[in-house]
């Protein structure tokens, strides 16, 4: 008030008319937005308006109609269920897989899923408690969870570890976990012995009994024996295992790679490990997996219709 009492009679005049402006400007935004019933002591005029008052005011307004129509996000007064909830469902799929995805990918591959729909990485536990709300919902989060994160599997015969049980079908029923959502996934492979062979087979005809309803982005294999058990002939052997892994089709990258930080992590020191499995059918199982599930289908009806003829 003092800095108005210093203004002249002139300038009180200008400013008065200014201000006039603005109150018209705030009336009819008022009109348009008006004030929130639970704000008490605003009245929805100005009766010092100043320039830049209107946007300011706007901003305010806006808030306070937040506010209202849901009280319980922004402040612990009591507000109805109505005022309470917000339609989350009526966003655009877009807009709600973006919401997913901020919520369950990690950077870290999936080390853990149990048939209760807990799942895990190396840092803890990964909040899937949305999927529960309702079956629409269950069916976009779970599936944004296997796009958008790696999935790591391990298979190792000398601890007697296999896959996860969500990967044996007559176990687990696959409406509950979206494997065919599974965009990429890390493959560790122990091959410290030829009797190791049998094991192995069986764990990857249920792994590919799975994959083969994917179109994987990538599928990363890692397979080593220790420095100490490893023999020639392991390289051979082994790639008859991986056999079981031609039936694979539309799989954008294949890695078969001898990066084996991974499990330094796991307290295995990566020096003692020896990469196996020959170049050669590297190269092989790459050109039969890479080949799309369509010129398959082709090639089968071609082969059909040369039989006939």
């Amino acid at each position: 008030m003092n800095a108005w009492h210093a203004l002249t009679l002139d300038e009180r005049e200008v400013y008065d008319r200014r201000a006039d402006c603005y109150k018209a400007a705030i009336a009819t935004f008022n009109a348009q937005i008006p004030l929130s019933p639970s704000v008490s002591g605003e009245s929805s005029s100005d009766s010092e308006a100043e320039p830049g008052g209107v946007k300011d005011r706007r901003a305010i307004q806006r808030w306070n109609q937040y506010r209202k129509d849901y009280g319980r996000s922004s402040s612990n007064s009591a507000a109805s269920c109505a005022e309470a909830t917000f339609p989350f469902l009526r966003l655009p799929f877009d807009i709600r897989r973006a919401v997913y995805v901020l919520m369950v990918k990690r950077l870290r591959p999936v080390i853990q899923m149990e048939p209760d729909g807990s799942a895990k990485h190396q840092n803890g536990p990964i909040d899937l408690r949305i999927a529960l709300a309702s079956k629409q919902l269950h069916a976009e989060v779970m599936g944004a969870f296997f796009e958008e994160n790696v999935i790591e599997v391990n298979i190792l015969p000398d601890s007697s570890i296999g896959l996860p049980v969500l990967f044996n079908t007559k176990a687990v029923s696959a409406a509950y976990w979206p494997l065919a959502n599974i965009k990429r996934l890390h493959l560790f492979v122990e091959y410290n012995q030829s009797e190791h062979g049998n094991f192995i087979r069986a764990e990857l005809a249920k792994l590919c009994g799975v994959l083969e309803r994917c179109t994987l982005a990538q599928l990363r294999i890692t397979a080593w024996s220790s420095t100490k058990w490893y023999k020639k002939s392991f390289d051979e052997s082994f790639d008859q295992v991986l056999k079981g892994l031609e039936t694979l089709r539309s799989v954008q990258e294949l890695d078969l790679t001898e990066d084996f930080d991974a499990y330094c992590a796991q307290g295995l020191d990566n020096r003692s490990c020896h990469q196996i499995g020959t170049k050669e059918y590297r190269e092989h199982l790459r050109s039969i997996v890479t080949k799309p599930k369509e010129a398959t289908t082709e090639g089968g009806s071609n082969n059909t219709e040369a039989t006939r003829n």
